[in-house]
């Protein structure tokens, strides 16, 4: 999407100052975070369901 408002000739400090580009910023750390969090949690539960299956 970047690169097809590049095309029409905005500049690109006009391109890093939209909207769309905070946006997709936003939504990267917001799914960065998810990931960070629910790896864990789920190993953590895959660990106990594994161990309590084996005892």
């Amino acid at each position: 999407m970047m690169v097809l408002i590049y095309s029409y000739g905005v500049s690109f400090r006009q391109l890093v100052n939209t909207d769309f580009v905070a946006i997709e910023l936003i939504r990267a750390i917001a799914g960065s975070i998810g990931i960070i969090g629910t790896v864990p949690c789920v190993a953590g539960v895959a660990a106990y369901l594994f161990s309590k299956n084996k005892v």
